[in-house]
């Protein structure tokens, strides 16, 4: 967005959802509309939008039949701030037919497909490819990337390295976690895993001795799917409905994905009937 539009865009965090909060950033903003990406639905935001007569759309929408369940048990709640949205562009009919459950109407809702299916590579990813294939140097060995992990995932990866380091005793685990607060959780993983083990933000190559390398470090994520012989991709063996796949098959890389994956129904049921990811044990679609 930064660069479609370098003089025009002003990055904000918004603030906790509180009326009088919401009430002052309106004011302060002064938007034309609201577009609102998959999920993020916050009801002062909505009702202060709804007040002042901001039209507000939910892009690529999202909402799996555990999430419509427990919005269906708050009808007090969740009415009033569907009732803000002017238009819902789902993902899929399952999206669409979820959200016409809790109560939005037909003539508000369109299905206009998956827009993560519009992911290119760009020249300055392949660029930052080759930067850190240069700066890693593990083309020589074989990769699995375990990519936006949680909380528990990285403990039982890096069992299965444990057993997967006897067949395959070249073996580079790469881990990436999801959020940059647990770093420090995960580098005390690694030290108390007994394999070695050196951090992205040294800015060291990966010495040949090395089983696990811990990227601490943002920014880096999509261009490691170039380097890797296979992903994982997280938040799939902990409930968190496993995070997009779509960045691995972007550079032909096979994934595995543990039970959960309803976040991104559609795209791993493409990819598996494609042969391109793999799961198991068998998954709970919800």
């Amino acid at each position: 967005m930064a660069r479609l539009f370098p003089e025009q865009l002003t990055h904000i965090y918004l603030p906790f959802d509180l009326p009088g909060n919401m009430s002052r950033l309106l004011r302060h903003v002064k938007p034309q509309r609201l577009l609102i990406i998959e999920v993020e639905l916050w009801p002062n935001l909505l009702a202060q939008c709804k007040k002042r007569q901001i039209p507000v759309y939910l892009l690529n929408a999202r909402l799996t039949n555990d999430s419509c369940l427990r919005y269906s048990k708050w009808p007090k709640l969740v009415q009033p701030m569907l009732s803000a949205l002017s238009h819902v562009a789902a993902q899929d009919q399952r999206d669409a037919d979820n959200y016409r459950t809790l109560g939005v109407s037909a003539e508000r809702i369109s299905i206009s497909g998956n827009i993560k299916f519009a992911l290119r590579q760009s020249n300055t990813l392949l660029a930052q490819r080759e930067q850190l294939a240069t700066q890693l140097n593990t083309d020589d060995r074989p990769t699995l990337l375990a990519a936006s992990t949680h909380a528990s995932e990285e403990s039982e990866l890096i069992q299965a390295l444990k057993v997967l380091a006897t067949q395959y005793p070249a073996l580079l685990l790469v881990l990436v976690p999801r959020h940059p607060q647990r770093f420090s959780e995960v580098e005390a993983l690694c030290r108390q895993s007994g394999l070695n083990w050196q951090a992205f933000s040294s800015g060291q190559s990966v010495d040949n001795a090395t089983q696990i390398l811990l990227v601490d470090a943002l920014g880096q994520l999509q261009a490691l799917y170039g380097l890797c012989n296979m992903a994982f991709v997280g938040g799939s063996i902990t409930d968190r409905g496993g995070h997009n796949p779509l960045e691995a098959a972007l550079f032909g890389k096979p994934v595995m994905m543990g039970p959960h994956r309803e976040n991104n129904l559609q795209i791993c049921e493409i990819m598996a009937a494609q042969g391109a990811l793999v799961a198991s044990p068998t998954p709970r679609y919800r």
